[in-house]
């Protein structure tokens, strides 16, 4: 899956039929996921790959992007909390024994 990394804009202005100028932005993400190489001794290799996506918003749909990442922050909020608010599963608190086991001398 690919991992945000960070982005940049660049505002633009274009003419409009009405001699008018529109107003809008390059918006650029940028993105990185790992990649897995197999090395002349059979051993794997991983690193990690960059790339970004670039793509013009206007005001109207840099609002509506704005939006959908809220809900999707608010979202994650939400179920953190509710993760945090349980108590461990048994079997995960049977993984953190064992763990714990195997820590000690």
């Amino acid at each position: 899956m690919k991992e945000y990394i960070g982005s940049a804009r660049n505002i633009m202005f274009s003419e409009a039929e009405d001699e008018t100028f529109k107003v809008g932005a390059e918006f650029v993400l940028l993105l990185s996921e790992p990649v897995f190489e197999v090395d002349v001794g059979g051993g794997v290799i991983r690193r990690r790959s960059c790339e970004s996506l670039r793509f013009y918003i206007t005001v109207d749909s840099g609002e509506r992007l704005v939006e959908r990442l809220n809900e999707a922050i608010d979202a994650m909020h939400y179920a953190k909390r509710q993760n945090d608010s349980q108590e461990p599963s048994k079997d995960r608190r049977r993984t953190e024994e064992r763990t714990s086991d195997e820590a000690s001398p």
